[in-house]
């Protein structure tokens, strides 16, 4: 009786222990928002730096550019889609961690919600530039877009420090 209370209280002290050395949430959350903004990692989950020692995030891209509504195949925008929902699951997953990365999980929730819409008008053999309410996607799509790559460039440059 009396090793089975040894053993008990060994195993609670062992679980007690590996709760406290665990990260944050906001670490977690900072490992979420990381995938989120597509920031490249090492083979142990580190961001990647330059010779500098910065992460490079180049804020100018987005991952729609160049790309026709009307004509491209519509595998492109599959694939497309299913890459924001991946970065979207990863921010609100930051989110629900960390309240900070709320308006990042919007922005990728927006620009899923976009590519969703000009997917569906696609697959039904509509022109999405047609569609009325498509000029108000486009708007929300590029604030949205702008607000990943803003939070994503703020990431990176803390990432950098």
């Amino acid at each position: 009786m009396k090793l089975v209370r040894v053993a008990a209280v060994v195993v609670a002290g062992g679980l007690l222990l590996s709760a406290c050395g665990g990260q944050s949430d906001e670490e977690r959350a900072r490992d979420f928002a990381i995938k989120a903004c597509d920031i490249p990692t090492d083979d142990g989950g580190e961001p990647v730096k330059n010779d500098e020692g910065v992460v490079e995030f180049d804020a100018s891209r987005d991952p729609s550019a160049g790309m026709d509504l009307a004509t491209d195949p519509i595998s492109d925008f599959e694939s497309l889609y299913d890459r924001l929902v991946k970065q979207g699951t990863n921010s609100q997953a930051a989110a629900q961690l960390d309240p900070t990365w709320r308006s990042l999980a919007d922005a990728l929730t927006q620009m899923s919600d976009s590519t969703y819409t000009v997917l569906s008008l696609r697959k039904k053999g509509m022109n999405p530039y047609d569609n009325a309410d498509m000029m108000n996607d486009a708007k929300a799509y590029n604030a949205s877009n702008l607000e990943w790559a803003s939070q994503c460039s703020g990431l990176a440059a803390l990432l950098s420090e």
